[in-house]
């Protein structure tokens, strides 16, 4: 959860547009929610790391599947969190780039010729 969307559930409680009870519901979600873990069994997204450090939670993309890491970024998103992925191939950033909304491939270029690895990112 990210800072604006914490402020914004406080402001929703304070001016009776939200109950408290919904609001609790909202923030035990959190800091760990489980993206898949107990059907798939392979990530944690930590939530709360943008609201803890101003920081977005980075995904290593290398070693997990294309659909695991649109899991993992989906769910981050849920959350309110701009997203990124690093170590994704042209073939998995396809795939991801398809399942997260607002994503995007950058391609990484090391000295003017692409090294074939890249980032997804998306934004709010």
């Amino acid at each position: 959860m990210d800072p604006d969307r914490l402020k914004a559930l406080l402001q929703a409680v304070a001016g009776g547009g939200l109950a408290v009870d919904q609001a609790l519901h909202e923030l035990r979600e959190g800091p760990f929610r489980v993206a898949g873990f107990a059907a798939m069994g392979f990530a944690h997204a930590d939530t709360h790391r943008h609201l803890r450090t101003g920081l977005p939670e980075v995904v290593l993309g290398q070693g997990k599947t294309p659909e695991q890491v649109a899991a993992i970024l989906s769910e981050l998103r849920r959350g309110g969190s701009t997203v990124m992925a690093t170590r994704v191939s042209p073939e998995a950033a396809a795939v991801v780039v398809a399942a997260v909304a607002e994503a995007r491939y950058l391609v990484q270029v090391d000295q003017d010729r692409e090294v074939g690895q890249g980032q997804v990112q998306g934004h709010r």
